[in-house]
């Protein structure tokens, strides 16, 4: 009798894509043990449906049981995920599309979501607080019981003409900050319901016009102390809102859009990352300048320390960072999660998630992720297609070898080998389409 193998255990997830194909995703990296490493598997563990772009996700600490996770769409939808986060049958997709009704519909389009706080009732039942954004300006407080699938409004914020962004740190002394085009930085009070800080713009350019606002995300640094800005103008700007209401540091870089940044602590200095609308990936030095050059604020200490590499094919569209192991997560427009390691600011691992991504969420699990067991599950991919063609395959060949070679969640590898089979074959031009020609005399 031949033994069969031990069935593979099963495993967390370590980070959730939001998908602006409704799908919320997971990536699992599997444990590497010698030649074992297998490369990252992609799942999908939540479906809204295609007329529900997912655009944020957002998790509750983790207090002695597991994280909830909740998901938020375009069109207004917010919903708390399974504790198991494993992949979804046909009839959980099915039930799933049932529960979007168009009813929930709100009357502006939903921005962002962040996780506020956690707290317990009058009853004593722990309750989280998560902050919505909404492109007519307004940041709507939703409060979601333990034993409830289904959130009630706690509060409305009105921050401005628009946000695209909300961050929130701190738990009894919670705090939000938001921003978005023609809306500064703003920084409110949770408890009180109250803006504490609201940021002032740069003095007019040397033209005496002043200066446009476009906020496109904000992470807090030591706590909330500082605040990291990237904006749409190509700069990175850092805030201290108990000293002043303009920025102490301001950085312009390349001449891209910054779409999205995230703050880098370590015990010896603070940096950030940021990503810009052509795929490049940064890492910043924003510290203060010292008292004897603070005349020119920002640009004198603020430095760029180098660039990731490679960089996206697309625009970056989220960016987080793993201290603990050392790895900076990015996703981007060409619909690729890539894994940078931090200290040498080089590629480990890169995904194909077959959907536009429009944010991530790093999981408990991803602690416990090392550089080397992610470089092992990246070379997995790209050595296994290629020890099987040593006569030598041509760039087109191994691409599609590539794609054929991502785990498969919409549709099978039939349908992927029909369409690079017609995509070879190429389409005949229409009758009477030809090129056109020009003829040219010498009869002037």
């Amino acid at each position: 009798s031949v033994a069969m193998p031990d069935p593979e255990p099963h495993q967390s997830p370590q980070l959730l894509l939001a998908c602006r194909s409704g799908h919320v995703k997971s990536v699992t990296f599997s444990a590497v043990s010698g030649d074992a490493s297998q490369p990252p598997r992609l799942s999908a563990v939540a479906e809204f449906g295609q007329r529900h772009p997912v655009i944020g996700l957002a998790s509750s600490p983790d207090c002695g049981g597991p994280a909830r996770v909740y998901a938020a769409t375009a069109t207004g939808l917010l919903r708390r995920l399974d504790d198991d986060l494993r992949q979804m049958d046909s009839a959980e997709k099915a039930a799933a599309v049932e529960m979007t009704s168009p009813a929930e519909v709100p009357a502006a389009a939903t921005t962002c979501l962040t996780f506020c706080c956690s707290s317990a009732d009058s009853s004593g039942e722990r309750r989280d607080l998560l902050a919505v954004g909404h492109e007519d300006g307004t940041v709507r407080l939703a409060s979601f019981a333990a034993s409830a699938a289904s959130c009630t409004d706690a509060a409305q914020l009105r921050a401005g003409c628009h946000v695209g962004v909300v961050r929130a740190w701190g738990d009894s002394d919670a705090r939000l900050a938001t921003g978005g085009r023609e809306s500064d930085l703003r920084v409110w009070d949770v408890a009180a319901e109250s803006c504490v800080f609201q940021a002032k713009n740069l003095p007019n350019d040397r033209l005496n016009l002043r200066r446009p606002v476009d906020v496109r995300d904000i992470r807090p640094i030591a706590g909330g102390q500082l605040l990291a800005v990237c904006t749409g103008h190509r700069e990175l700007r850092l805030y201290s809102p108990g000293e002043q209401r303009r920025p102490v540091v301001n950085l312009a870089w390349s001449e891209y859009p910054i779409q999205s940044c995230c703050a880098i602590e370590a015990a010896s200095a603070a940096a950030v990352a940021a990503g810009n609308s052509a795929g490049h990936l940064g890492l910043f030095d924003l510290r203060r300048p010292p008292a004897a050059s603070s005349k020119s604020p920002a640009a004198a200490a603020a430095q760029l320390l180098g660039h990731f590499k490679p960089s996206c094919s697309g625009a970056v569209t989220a960016l987080d960072a793993v201290i603990d192991a050392g790895l900076l997560f990015a996703t981007s427009e060409d619909r690729h999660l890539r894994v940078f390691d931090l200290r040498g600011r080089r590629l480990l691992c890169q995904l194909y998630a077959k959907s536009r991504l429009a944010g991530l969420l790093p999981l408990s699990g991803v602690s416990e992720l090392t550089r080397s067991s992610v470089r092992a599950a990246g070379d997995r991919v790209v050595k296994g297609l290629t020890a099987s063609s040593s006569e030598g395959v041509s760039k087109r060949r191994l691409t599609d070898q590539l794609y054929l070679a991502t785990p498969a969640v919409e549709g099978g590898a039939e349908a992927k080998a029909a369409k690079i089979d017609k995509k070879k074959a190429g389409a005949a031009p229409a009758a009477g389409r030809g090129p056109i020609k020009f003829s040219f005399t010498a009869d002037m």
